[in-house]
């Protein structure tokens, strides 16, 4: 399936990621500038830089309660694109990922 222009939300739950989420979104900086409609980070009380590193990237930043699950929940919640792609903030992206 190929996705059109800008029908992909992001959402990643992040808590003290600071030092692992600027590479994640590196990767996903790489898209085509026209698939991802949404990105959004929901952070979880970070104590260490991780929601002004999101914004820095352009991200959208949610809070919310700790867990993974809350987390998500509240990401979700603040898109509006038909498609979602949740990730782990210190998963990695394939050069290519888009094209997959």
């Amino acid at each position: 399936m190929v996705l059109s222009r800008a029908e992909l939300a992001v959402v990643i739950p992040a808590l003290d990621e600071a030092g692992r989420l600027p590479l994640l979104l590196a990767d996903l900086a790489q898209a085509p500038g026209d698939l991802i409609a949404e990105l959004v980070v929901a952070d979880g009380g970070s104590s260490d830089g991780t929601p002004q590193l999101a914004r820095l990237a352009g991200a959208e930043v949610v809070h919310s309660l700790a867990g993974r699950g809350v987390q998500l929940a509240r990401g979700i919640s603040a898109t509006t694109a038909p498609w979602l792609l949740l990730l782990h903030a210190d998963a990695r992206l394939c050069r290519d990922w888009s094209a997959v």
